[in-house]
């Protein structure tokens, strides 16, 4: 069994910079984390403040902190910082070979599916956001792994695609475009291609803010021992 993970993400229309910021964090007892904060706003402030986040999360997952844990110390960080006047939602996606379990830790709107014995289990149970209250809990759950699973999690850009024309699909019309691409055995990438190109249609092509899609499956097939990564990242003009 290997671990597969993609991601696509773009800005919000007419700005250059996304506050959206990922990371890849392999987990020192095993497996591999999926990082995504949005930032609040959107353009450069927005992604300091994400990159600043993604990047302290990260490091502590590489030191081998829990998932939960991670959520709850940025949090306190931001508010220290900005005595609860700008906020971020995480979420972070978590196959974690130790404990052969997928843990999938969200803090602000950021929804997860998770397919499984060809049904999907939605995670959207709403959660406070990095920063805003004193006293937040993010929102922790665990599922246990199997082959031939994948889990996808989006930032709110996704869910709110075609808000402004009357078009915005609920919660359950995403979790039947996830099931179908599921179904149709496609690999992450193209899955993630898939969500990301049909919330752009639903915003006619220009993003009303920015969007992120990040999947990971655990692909049924036989597997080799190298571990690939693959990157692309369009450059300004």
């Amino acid at each position: 069994m290997k671990i597969a993970t993609a991601m696509a993400k773009t800005s919000k229309y007419a700005v250059s910079t996304s506050g959206d910021s990922a990371e890849v964090v392999e987990r020192p007892l095993g497996g591999l984390s999926v990082l995504v904060v949005d930032g609040q706003g959107s353009g450069q402030g927005a992604k300091r403040l994400s990159t600043a986040i993604v990047g302290r999360a990260a490091a502590m997952i590489n030191d081998g902190a829990r998932d939960g844990a991670v959520a709850r110390t940025v949090h306190d960080w931001l508010f220290a910082q900005r005595q609860g006047k700008v906020s971020a939602s995480m979420i972070i996606l978590s196959v974690a070979t130790d404990t052969d379990t997928l843990v999938i830790t969200r803090s602000g709107n950021c929804p997860a599916l998770v397919w499984k014995q060809s049904r999907v289990l939605s995670f959207d149970e709403q959660s406070p956001p990095l920063g805003f209250y004193r006293y937040s809990r993010p929102q922790v759950d665990q599922v246990q792994l199997e082959p031939g699973m994948a889990v996808v999690g989006f930032t709110d850009g996704i869910l709110n695609s075609g808000s402004r024309s009357g078009q915005q699909m609920p919660f359950s019309a995403w979790a039947e475009c996830f099931s179908r691409a599921c179904n149709q055995n496609m690999q992450p990438e193209d899955i993630a291609e898939t969500l990301l190109q049909r919330a752009l249609d639903l915003d006619d092509g220009r993003p009303g803010d920015d969007m992120t899609v990040i999947v990971m499956s655990l692909p049924d097939v036989p597997g080799d021992s190298i571990r690939r990564l693959r990157v692309e990242y369009p450059l300004g003009d």
